[in-house]
């Protein structure tokens, strides 16, 4: 059994009352725990606008969930999903376990790298062609 994080993007219908979106909420939760999954946030993004139209409904309600579950029981969560009339949209992404951040140039000189590992590699080949051509001048003329 291997749990993973993962985060769920979810859109409710807009014309629902608050005692329907708890509802389905409380529905979320419920097959989130059937499937010995475990909630860690919540967050609601509030009344958005649609790119498009879907289900014949042009704003919906945005929530971000994130939590962790076996792997193997996610599919199934999703599914269970399907049964929830309100909800528009869903999309459920698998989480990266270990999160490094890009080095940047302060922090390399800090660490005491050179400019050269910190550089992207065509920006690297471009300085070293820079470098390289000189010397070539000076060979041709001697």
């Amino acid at each position: 059994m291997v749990i993973r994080s993962y985060e769920l993007m979810f859109i409710l219908d807009s014309e629902l009352s608050e005692e329907e979106t708890e509802s389905a909420l409380g529905r979320i939760r419920m097959y989130l725990e059937e499937q010995n999954g475990r909630e860690i946030a919540l967050e609601a993004w509030g009344l958005r606008r649609l790119a498009y139209t879907i289900k014949r409904k042009r704003e919906g309600r945005y929530y971000l969930m994130r939590f962790s579950m076996d792997t193997l029981k996610v599919k199934e969560f999703e599914r269970s999903l399907l049964l929830i009339e309100p909800l528009i949209r869903e999309l459920i992404i698998k989480m990266d376990e270990v999160v490094s951040p890009p080095i940047v140039e302060s922090d390399a000189q800090e660490q005491g790298t050179s400019d050269a590992e910190v550089l992207p590699v065509e920006e690297q080949a471009s300085h070293e062609d820079a470098d390289a051509a000189p010397e070539a001048d000076d060979a041709e003329d001697s």
